[in-house]
């Protein structure tokens, strides 16, 4: 992890947007005769109708993964999870640190810029989360360990050569993403007077490391216990409040700096206590909540809250995981900023 980030930094530092697209190019133009590669074996080796068919439909009603209006029990990737993509592709429009490619700069400066004790309990709890990490990390390495075995030699290695181009191609794309929004979206608007183009640009080079060591460290020390296309809505719903934020502000003329900060803060605070409430909730809250008796009751409400969106949205309360899934976090998340921003636009307005 520590050599991928830096080579990186190494690209994204050294000519910045232009370098990256160069490498991105370079990338795909190796990474599709791969794909073809890769989905001509699978398809030669394996039958369609005699082993990916049974296979993919020997599954439970209403957890179909072929038909989608069979699909009613599944928990996390249902009918509420796509209407969740539809409404960010609205909501969130262009406001991604990495989208950069979106847009197109003024000049070429602008280019570059309880019953238990509480040992008992914390002894319970700690060994329950390792066990949810340890399952998740289960499960997401059962298919890279098969391909290792259904792929021959050669196309093993040819697989690993574009895992690195995909990781490469994302980690430049985001380090420079995420450090122009917080150089050139943050930091520039607060000052009276513009950088120089040479300060500038070596703000942006520090702001890349500074992401790609916060990303180095958060990925040390976190241990993810979700779905990675859910760990992507939950951390994303950090930055939700962008999209109403930039939208609204470009678009209303109640529209005030004040509930844009409002909203971001608000936002924030939102998508990092989700976070933290699900990477604690086995560990901790919920023998906290268990201890204190109150499980019966918020069982309740959230069974309350969610009924009238069921089967799509079930919350209830279990020892083993966060009752609201990542997705719903990030959809609430929206509309709580939103919310927030219409709100204080109306209360500051002039």
């Amino acid at each position: 992890m520590l050599a991928a980030l830096a080579l990186a930094c190494a690209i994204a530092c050294a000519g910045g947007q232009i370098t990256i697209m160069v490498t991105d190019c370079v990338q795909g133009m190796l990474s599709y005769p791969i794909y073809l590669a890769v989905a001509a074996y699978l398809l030669w080796r394996f039958s369609w109708n005699g082993d990916l068919l049974p296979a993919i439909s020997a599954r439970p009603e209403g957890v179909s993964f072929l038909n989608p209006f069979d699909a009613a029990d599944l928990r996390d990737f249902n009918v509420f999870s796509v209407c969740s993509g539809v409404l960010g592709l609205f909501l969130m429009r262009l406001s991604w640190g990495s989208r950069s490619y979106d847009s197109a700069a003024l000049n070429a400066h602008e280019a570059e810029l309880a019953a238990m004790g509480e040992r008992e309990r914390a002894e319970w709890g700690a060994k329950r989360a390792r066990n949810q990490t340890l399952r998740t990390v289960f499960t997401q390495m059962r298919v890279p360990a098969a391909i290792r075995d259904v792929l021959p030699t050669g196309l093993v290695g040819l697989f690993c050569a574009l895992a690195l181009f995909l990781m490469l191609s994302t980690d430049t794309t985001y380090l420079h993403g995420w450090a122009s929004v917080i150089v050139q979206d943050l930091l520039l608007p607060l000052r009276k007077t513009p950088w120089t183009p040479r300060r500038q640009i070596r703000l942006l080079r520090v702001a890349i490391c500074g992401v790609a060591a916060f990303g180095f460290l958060f990925s040390l020390l976190f241990g993810q216990v979700d779905f990675i296309l859910m760990f992507f809505s939950v951390t994303g719903a950090i930055w939700m409040a962008s999209g109403p934020v930039i939208t609204l502000g470009l678009y209303w003329r109640r529209g005030t700096s004040a509930a844009a900060f409002a909203a971001l803060f608000l936002g924030a605070g939102a998508g990092i206590a989700a976070i933290v409430a699900q990477k604690c909730w086995v560990a901790s809250l919920y023998p906290w909540i268990a201890a204190h008796g109150w499980a019966p009751a918020l069982d309740a409400l959230l069974r309350a809250l969610s009924s009238p969106l069921e089967p799509w949205v079930h919350w209830e309360l279990t020892p083993d995981k966060f009752p609201i899934n990542s997705v719903e976090v990030g959809v609430i998340t929206q509309l709580f900023t939103l919310g927030v921003y219409v709100f204080v636009s109306l209360a500051t307005c002039r």
